[in-house]
């Protein structure tokens, strides 16, 4: 897993499955247009971000944008974490998280900055983006994508773009039946064999995002389970595979 793309509309658990599965890596820079990582430590001021990261532990950063300024705030903190006059990132081993990815794409423009992470950061840098609709995203942003994770879809124009961009009925049938914080994972396997999965537990990866739910004290996460890092549990039940699509 390299490059994350989120789907879900609101309250269906896109940012918390962001956060979730940034925590495979070391620490987690979030990009926070509107504000959902209000129970982390936030600055507005990319700078600190660099501070942060510097004192080398395992740190959730929540970066705020200013709300007219977004696209601006964006390139300003991608160069914080990775100069111009460099050819690689000055960290290793973190996520960044990209939230409400439509603020600095559209589906015929993407932020110089963001197809510069997609393009050309290192395999340690875990990119995730989440928006609520695949039409939101650029399509590098989908053709780059090793894992996509799709929530509940109801929308026939939707569903057929599903079935279109990932080339499965069984993928677009799957989403139109997902439960309440179900998802359908879509991946890429060696060998560019497709599969995908319907992860039917949501409380082995949940992790709280509100302040009155508080496992997570300021600046620092719990990690959760999560398939492929060794933890025992997972939030990934196999029915509804298909590894041939």
């Amino acid at each position: 897993m390299n490059q994350v793309l989120i789907l879900g509309r609101r309250r269906q658990g896109k940012s918390t499955l962001a956060l979730a599965l940034a925590a495979s890596k070391g620490s987690v820079v979030i990009y926070d247009p509107n504000g959902v990582f209000s129970r982390y430590a936030t600055t507005s001021a990319p700078d600190r971000i660099l501070t942060e990261l510097e004192k080398g532990r395992e740190r959730v950063i929540v970066f705020r944008p200013r709300f007219e300024f977004k696209e601006d705030d964006f390139e300003a903190l991608c160069l914080v974490l990775w100069p111009l006059d460099s050819d690689k990132p000055r960290f290793q081993d973190y996520s960044i998280i990209v939230d409400e990815a439509s603020c600095i794409q559209t589906p015929s423009r993407i932020h110089p900055q963001l197809e510069r992470l997609l393009r050309l950061a290192p395999r340690d840098v875990l990119i995730i983006q989440t928006a609520h609709r695949l039409v939101d995203t650029h399509r590098l942003s989908r053709a780059l994508a090793t894992d996509v994770f799709l929530f509940h879809n109801g929308s026939g124009k939707d569903l057929e773009l599903i079935a279109t961009e990932f080339e499965s009925e069984d993928l677009r049938n799957a989403v139109a039946g997902l439960g309440e914080y179900e998802v359908a994972h879509y991946t890429i396997l060696q060998g560019g064999k497709r599969a995908f999965w319907v992860w039917k537990r949501p409380g082995a990866w949940y992790l709280p995002l509100e302040e009155d739910e508080s496992i997570v004290r300021e600046g620092t996460y719990g990690r959760p389970a999560y398939p492929g890092t060794g933890a025992t549990a997972t939030g990934r039940t196999e029915t509804a595979v298909s590894s041939a699509i």
